[in-house]
C-alpha cells in the first residue's frame, strides 16, 4: 500500500550551463549585445588620454579603413569614460558598446602595440580570457526539481541470528536495538535552517532525512552548491549547443543518476548505523530472568532464524518549475565580512601586544624629564640640584688672659644633604681677637695648611672633607684668643647614585603613568572586541544566510554592470539620505525644530531635484529585486587560494561556528547562479545585454529567454493541482517522452492558430497540422475551455483508457509537474521477523 500521506519532500534543482557550438558563437557575436562585457574589457585594457591620442594616428595611417568606424567607435567610447569620472557614466555609456563587434577589439590590440607595446600584451591576454569566457552562454537555465518519498511497505531484510535449540532445552533471548553514528556524519546531521540537531526531531532511519543530511555531506566535502533557499543540493550540467531537447534529456539523466546515488547513500548509512545485538542466556536455576524464554518442546532440533523488517520507499523525482539564470563568477564573495574579521583578528592582537615603553631610565635627563611627564599625563619630581652652596659658622666665647693661655679646641658639625658629597673646594676663615704679647693660634685639626695668622685672620683649607658625606665634623685648636668667629665654606655636588635614583624614580612614575594608559586602552580594545565579535557570531543561522546573500546580490550586480554602476546609490540619493538621516538627529536632539513653517523636520532642506532622483533610483532598486529570485540563489564557493596568495594564507585555517558561513568567508571565488523570475527574462537579459531596460535595443540571447519563458509557461501549468503526485505528468519512459515532445509541438501550434484567428481551435482538425497522435498511434485528447486552463490537451498512454499506471499513465498538458524519474530504497526498521528451519538457500 503506498502511504502518500507520509510523503517526504526534498526540494534539489538541476542547473543546465550551454557550451556554444563554433556556429552558433559566431551568430551570437554577429548581433548587437554583451554592452557591461564590452565596457568592463575596455576598462581593464585602461586606455590614457596619450594612449587615445597615438591610437587615432595610428588608426589614421593604418590600412584597416573598412573596419575604421566600428574601431573609431570604440575610441571615442574610451575617451569619453578617460575624460569623465562621474558616477554612473558607465550606465551611460555601455549602450553605445552593444553594437561594437569583438573584432574591434582585435584591432585597437593590433594598433596598440605600436602605440604602446607593453599595454597591448595585457591587453591579448584580457582578449584571450574574454574568448574563453565568450564560448559558454552566460544565460543558462534551472529546472526546479523535487524528490517525493513515501513508504509503500515492508519486506522481510537479511539474517540477523540464528538460534540452533537441542530437544526440550530452553534458552532467554536478549534484544537490544540502537542506531550508532560517526561524528563526521553528526557533525552534517543538522537542521538546513536553524542549524540544531535532528536527532531529538526524527528518526535517522527516516530515509528523507537521511537523504538530506548526506546532500549537506556530500556539500561539505566537496565544492557543492550553497543555497539561500530551501534546497538541499543542485546537479550541474553543461551541453554542447542550444538545442533545447538535447539539453533536457541529458539534465534529466544526469539529475536522476545523482538524486539516486545520494539516496541509496543515505539508504545505506542508515542500515549500517542500525544496529541489532540478540544475547542467549542459557537456563540454569536462574528465577528471575529479562527478556524472552523459548522452550523447545520438540523431540527434535530446531533452528529459530531471525530477519530483519525493511520499509521499502517509493522516490520520485519530478520537475515543477524553469528557471532562466544569469551565470558569473565574482571573487571575495564575503569582502565587507571577511575585512570585519580580520578588524576583528586586528584588535585582539593589539590587545595581545604588551606594554611598549620607549624610555629607559638613562634617557631621562634635566631637560625632558617634565615634557615626558606631560606626554604620559603625570607628574613626576623636579630634579635634584646638581650643587649646593652652604656656610656653617662657629665662634669662640670671650675669653680672659688668664684662661686664653691655655690651649682649647672647637668643633663645628653639619650634615651632608642625602645624595650629595662635599666638594673639594671647603674653606675655613677664623676673624679674631688675642691678647697682645702673646704666642697665639687657630688651626684647623687635618685641614690644609693655615695661613699665618694676618691681621687676626687664619684662612684653611679643608680638602680632607672632599667626597665625604653624612654626620661630618671640623675640629680646631687656639690659644691666647680672646674671641672670634669662624666660617666655613662648603660645596656638596650630587653623587651619580643619587642621580640615578632620581632617574629611576620618574621612570617608574612615567610608565605606571603608561601602564595605566595601556590598560585603559586595553579595556577599550577589549570592549570593541567583545561588541564586534557578538555582532560576527552570536547571530543565528538564518541571520547569517541573509547577510550572505546581501552581500552577493550587492557584489554581483557590481561585478555584472561595472564599478561605477550605482548599487547602493547615485550621488544625489546618498545626499538625500544623509540629509534626511541629519534631520532626525536634530529633531530627537531639539524636538523644538518642528514648527509651523516645517510642519515635517525629516524632509527640511530636500531639493525637489534629489527628492525626484532618489524615486527614480527606486523604480531600479524595484526592478533588480523584482527580476530576480534572490531567495533561491545558487552559488558555488572555490577555495580559498583563488585570487589572492596573501589573503588565502590568511583564511586557510580560519574557522567560523557556522560551518556554513565558514565557507562563504573562506572562499576566494565564488560563481553565481541568478535565477530570473518568471516574466522579467527578456528585460534582465535586455539590461545585461544592451545597457538599458528599454525594449529599444536587441541581443541574440533575448530569443534564448523567450525560449525559456515560453517553455516554463508549457510544461509547469501556473495553478497547483490538489495532488500533485496524482496529477503529475509521467515522463519516465521514452514512449512518454516522446509523446509530450509531441503535445509541446501540438501547443505551439494552438497558440499559433489562436495568434492569427484570436481564438482557440474548437478541434484539432482546425490545425493546420492536423490531428497530433501519441507514441502509441492514440489521437490526443483536446478539451475546450479546460478544466484549470483555457484548453485541456491529454495523451491517454499505452491502453488509451483514462488513469493508470506505467505506460498506461494519463499525460497532461495542465500537470503542474513532470515526473521524470522513479526508484525504490529501503531502510531498516525495529521490527524483527522470525521463521522456523528456513531452507539454507532460502538464507540470506
Amino acid at each position: 500500500m503506498d502511504l502518500t500521506n507520509s510523503k517526504r519532500l526534498l526540494f534539489t534543482g538541476s542547473y543546465v550551463l550551454t557550451k556554444f557550438t563554433p556556429e552558433e558563437q559566431q551568430k551570437a557575436e554577429a548581433e548587437s549585445g554583451g554592452a557591461f562585457v564590452k565596457l568592463n574589457l575596455l576598462r581593464a585594457i585602461g586606455l590614457t588620454s596619450d594612449d587615445l591620442e597615438r591610437l587615432e594616428q595610428a588608426l589614421s595611417e593604418s590600412r584597416v579603413a573598412h573596419q575604421s568606424s566600428a574601431l573609431k567607435e570604440l575610441l571615442t567610447t574610451a575617451r569619453r569614460l578617460a575624460a569623465s569620472d562621474r558616477p554612473g557614466e558607465g550606465l551611460d555609456t555601455a549602450p553605445l558598446l552593444a553594437s561594437v563587434p569583438y573584432a574591434a577589439f582585435d584591432l585597437l590590440t593590433s594598433l596598440l602595440e605600436r602605440a604602446n607595446p607593453g599595454k597591448a600584451s595585457s591587453a591579448r591576454r584580457l582578449l584571450r580570457l574574454n574568448s574563453m569566457r565568450r564560448t559558454i552562454s552566460p544565460i543558462g537555465r534551472i529546472h526546479l526539481e523535487r524528490i517525493e518519498m513515501y513508504p509503500v511497505g515492508v519486506q522481510r531484510g537479511e539474517l540477523v541470528f540464528t538460534v540452533p535449540m537441542a530437544p526440550g532445552e530452553s534458552v532467554t533471548i536478549a534484544h537490544k536495538e540502537w542506531s550508532a553514528s560517526s561524528r563526521e556524519f553528526e557533525d552534517v546531521v543538522q537542521d538546513y535552517f536553524e542549524s540544531y540537531s535532528e536527532r531529538g526531531v526524527a528518526e535517522t532511519v527516516d530515509a528523507s532525512i537521511s537523504s538530506e543530511n548526506e546532500a549537506k555531506r556530500t556539500n561539505g566535502l566537496t565544492f557543492g552548491s550553497s543555497l539561500s533557499g530551501s534546497y538541499v543540493g543542485v546537479t550541474l550540467t553543461t551541453t554542447l549547443g542550444i538545442t533545447r531537447t538535447g539539453e533536457e534529456r541529458e539534465s534529466v539523466k544526469r539529475s536522476a543518476q545523482e538524486k539516486r546515488e545520494l539516496t541509496e547513500k543515505a539508504s545505506a548509512r542508515t542500515r549500517k548505523e542500525h544496529k541489532v545485538s540478540v544475547k542467549i542466556v542459557t537456563e540454569s536455576g536462574v528465577e528471575e530472568q529479562s527478556g524472552k524464554t523459548i522452550t523447545n518442546p520438540a523431540a527434535t532440533p530446531i533452528r529459530i532464524d531471525y530477519y530483519r523488517m525493511m520499509r521499502k520507499w517509493r522516490t520520485d523525482l519530478f520537475r515543477y518549475g524553469l528557471r532562466q539564470t544569469y551565470d558569473i563568477a565574482i571573487p571575495a564573495p564575503g569582502v565587507r565580512l571577511w575585512a570585519l574579521h580580520q578588524q576583528l583578528a586586528g584588535i585582539e592582537q593589539e590587545i595581545r601586544k604588551p606594554l611598549q615603553f620607549p624610555l629607559e631610565p638613562k634617557d631621562i635627563n634635566w631637560t625632558n624629564y617634565d615634557q615626558e611627564a606631560r606626554k604620559w599625563g603625570t607628574s613626576v619630581p623636579a630634579p635634584p640640584a646638581e650643587s649646593i652652596e652652604e656656610m656653617k659658622h662657629g665662634r669662640i666665647d670671650w675669653l680672659d688672659r688668664k684662661d686664653a693661655v691655655r690651649t682649647r679646641f672647637g668643633q663645628i658639625e653639619f650634615d651632608v644633604p642625602a645624595g650629595y658629597v662635599v666638594a673639594s673646594n671647603a674653606t675655613l676663615q677664623a676673624d679674631f681677637a688675642h691678647w697682645a704679647d702673646t704666642n697665639y693660634f687657630l688651626r684647623v685639626i687635618r685641614g690644609g695648611p693655615d695661613t699665618d695668622p694676618d691681621d687676626d685672620v687664619v684662612r684653611s683649607n679643608l680638602a680632607f672633607l672632599a667626597g665625604r658625606y653624612g654626620h661630618l665634623t671640623v675640629v680646631y685648636s687656639y690659644a691666647n684668643i680672646s674671641m672670634g668667629s669662624i666660617e666655613i665654606r662648603l660645596k656638596y655636588t650630587l653623587t651619580q647614585e643619587a642621580r640615578r635614583q632620581w632617574q629611576q624614580t620618574v621612570w617608574q612614575q612615567l610608565r605606571a603613568a603608561a601602564e595605566a594608559r595601556h590598560l585603559e586602552r586595553v579595556a577599550v580594545l577589549q570592549e570593541q572586541r567583545d561588541t564586534l565579535w557578538r555582532l560576527l557570531h552570536a547571530k543565528d543561522t538564518l541571520t547569517l544566510r541573509r547577510l550572505e546573500r546581501e552581500e552577493i546580490l550587492r557584489l554581483v550586480m557590481q561585478w555584472l554592470l561595472g564599478p561605477d554602476f550605482p548599487v547602493a546609490s547615485e550621488g544625489a540619493v546618498e545626499d538625500l539620505v544623509s540629509r534626511l538621516l541629519q534631520n532626525e538627529v536634530d529633531f530627537q536632539r531639539n524636538p523644538g525644530l518642528s514648527d509651523a513653517a516645517r510642519p515635517n523636520p525629516t524632509f527640511a532642506g530636500v531639493r525637489e531635484q534629489h527628492w525626484e532622483q532618489a524615486v527614480l533610483f527606486g523604480e531600479l532598486v524595484k526592478f533588480i529585486h523584482q527580476a530576480v529570485e534572490w531567495e533561491n540563489l545558487i552559488y558555488f564557493l572555490y577555495p580559498y587560494f583563488w585570487g589572492s596568495e596573501t589573503v588565502g594564507r590568511g583564511k586557510m585555517l580560519f574557522e567560523h561556528p557556522d560551518p556554513e558561513h565558514e565557507r562563504f568567508l573562506r572562499a576566494g571565488y565564488t560563481r553565481v547562479v541568478l535565477p530570473v523570475r518568471p516574466g522579467f527574462e527578456e528585460e534582465f537579459t535586455e539590461l545585461l545585454e544592451t545597457g538599458a531596460l528599454s525594449r529599444l535595443g536587441s541581443s541574440p540571447y533575448v530569443s534564448i529567454a523567450q525560449e525559456i519563458a515560453n517553455f516554463a509557461r508549457t510544461n509547469y501549468a501556473g495553478v497547483p493541482p490538489a495532488n500533485p503526485e496524482e496529477h503529475a505528468r509521467p515522463l519516465v519512459f521514452p514512449e512518454q517522452r516522446a509523446t509530450w515532445d509531441t503535445m509541446q509541438q501540438a501547443m505551439i501550434d494552438i497558440e499559433t492558430f489562436k495568434s492569427t484567428n484570436g481564438r482557440y481551435p474548437t478541434a484539432l482538425s482546425e490545425l493546420d497540422s492536423g490531428i497530433p497522435v501519441d507514441a502509441w498511434g492514440n489521437p490526443l485528447v483536446y478539451t475546450l475551455p479546460g478544466l484549470g486552463a483555457d484548453y485541456d490537451l491529454v495523451s491517454l498512454g499505452a491502453d488509451n483508457a483514462e488513469g493508470g499506471t506505467g505506460l498506461n499513465a494519463d499525460i497532461s498538458s495542465a500537470a503542474g509537474a513532470s515526473l521524470v524519474a522513479t526508484w525504490f530504497e529501503y531502510t531498516p526498521t525495529s521490527a524483527l521477523d522470525i521463521h522456523v528451519d528456513t531452507p539454507l538457500t532460502d538464507l540470506a
